[in-house]
């Protein structure tokens, strides 16, 4: 089978394939195909910055659901002091990630699995067979008889003003990527768009060593994520969300009942928010299409940032950043911005007035994109155009079936094509941390493992049956 992506869901599906091959007995050999050739820790986990944390206690990012200690243990074995309520380097975490995929290789058989640094550019059925044919940027294509899509965060399509002419050279679309901020000097102007979680990774990153940079941020709400704190475990149970949609209870009920859960006791509305975690799926399959849209509209940004939280060292850091002024948090939104020789001359939206403002460089930390179908990621526009997927409702993601199958154009879903975490956004609710990727690799593995298994089952009782 091959795995379309070698970031931390790549790394988690071939980790859980390889570990469900080895209990049952199913023969399974895995191509990871990566354009970057970088295996395990991806964008996300693969920083060397050590003020870049997790963002999840540590206690909660073991890669075994029924192992929930793996990850500290690993940790303190590394020698790393780590109890389950640190909010370890991600760095680290990278390396815990590598690590446990070359384990779980140790422990299959000799060839299990094959990399290519490669860039996938298309699926389709293969010719003549039930299987899929991926195609290769540069390389002869690869024929697998399963297919998982483990595609991380697409790119967001640049604004058209950043597409000009003396704009694109200085516009960052991906500053985690590579060395993306290095060309941006002590003492520049820098915008960044995005007020989230990526905001923080690049303002902490561009002032480590550029102590005269500033900082603007800027988003439709210019709302800053909450910050964790340490759990209390005197503290009693938690109070519960009083919400079923199958009542016929809409989006700003859920609002209600959560905003009353939170009153009990409001010390703890993190708890509330997070107990929130396990129900989110089937909270969110109730509600019809209107709702969700609404839900996201109204509420969606307000929902992320008390969801998904600064870690407490972070938080130090960025509200040191923002007493010195060095950051400078704002509503706004770039309505224009055009070459002014070392520097672009923006116009900038903010409270419904327009101001023109020069800055040396303009950073993208807006997150995904609002529609899938218009990223400019190859693979997602070639399996839109074909037929082979579609886009979901919302238009935030792929259309899958509940078990992470891919539906194409004509409504049905493929046996033997998968896809999960942050493709699947618009169908599922929570679908890009790592608790919810462990658990959606997992339940693929178990899935795949059985399909290849029964058709292996199929292959030999024939041959059995022609000799």
């Amino acid at each position: 089978m091959a795995i379309v992506g070698g970031g931390a869901s790549g790394a988690l599906c071939a980790t859980h394939l390889l570990r469900e091959s080895t209990r049952s007995g199913a023969l399974v050999r895995i191509t990871i195909i990566d354009r970057d050739g970088g295996y395990g820790p991806g964008l996300a986990y693969g920083t060397t910055y050590p003020r870049h944390r997790l963002n999840v206690p540590a206690g909660r990012m073991s890669v075994f659901p029924d192992q929930p200690e793996h990850f500290v243990e690993w940790a303190r074995g590394a020698g790393v002091p780590a109890d389950p309520g640190a909010f370890l380097a991600r760095g680290l975490y990278g390396s815990y990630l590598t690590e446990v995929l070359a384990s779980a290789e140790r422990d299959a058989l000799p060839g299990a699995t094959e990399w290519v640094p490669a860039e996938a550019t298309e699926v389709s059925v293969a010719p003549d067979t039930a299987g899929l044919r991926i195609g290769l940027s540069g390389r002869e294509p690869i024929d697998a008889d399963c297919v998982i899509l483990a595609l991380g965060v697409l790119p967001r399509e640049p604004p058209g003003w950043a597409t000009k002419p003396g704009c694109a050279a200085r516009y960052v679309a991906d500053p985690l990527r590579g060395d993306a901020l290095g060309r941006i000097e002590d003492g520049d102007d820098v915008l960044l768009l995005g007020t989230g979680l990526t905001m923080v990774d690049v303002a902490l990153r561009l002032t480590e060593r550029r102590p005269r940079l500033t900082i603007r941020a800027v988003s439709r709400h210019g709302l800053l994520p909450h910050r964790h704190r340490p759990a209390d475990p005197a503290a009693g149970s938690v109070p519960a969300v009083n919400f079923s949609p199958s009542s016929g209870a809409g989006p700003r009920d859920l609002v209600r009942a959560i905003r009353r859960a939170a009153a009990v006791d409001p010390c703890r509305w993190r708890e509330v928010v997070d107990s929130l975690r396990a129900r989110s799926e089937q909270v969110w399959s109730g509600l019809d299409h209107d709702s969700r849209r609404v839900l996201l509209a109204r509420f969606g940004r307000y929902w992320d940032i008390h969801r998904h939280r600064m870690a407490p060292e972070v938080a130090v850091w960025i509200d040191d950043l923002v007493r010195r002024r060095q950051l400078r948090l704002g509503r706004g939104s770039v309505v224009e911005a055009a070459d002014d020789g070392d520097a672009l001359l923006v116009r900038l939206l903010q409270d419904g007035q327009l101001r023109e403002q020069r800055f040396h460089w303009i950073v993208d930390c807006s997150g995904p994109p609002a529609d899938v179908s218009r990223s400019p990621d190859r693979l997602t526009a070639q399996l839109l155009t074909s037929g082979f997927a579609r886009v979901e409702p919302l238009r935030l993601g792929l259309e899958t079936d509940p078990g992470g199958r891919l539906i194409a154009r004509d409504g049905r879903p493929h046996s033997n094509a998968f896809t999960l975490g942050p493709p699947r956004r618009g169908g599922l609710f929570e679908t890009t941390a790592i608790p919810e990727l462990r658990e959606q690799a997992q339940s693929l593995a178990e899935k795949i493992s059985a399909l290849l298994y029964s058709g292996s089952r199929r292959r030999g009782a024939g041959a059995e049956t022609a000799q």
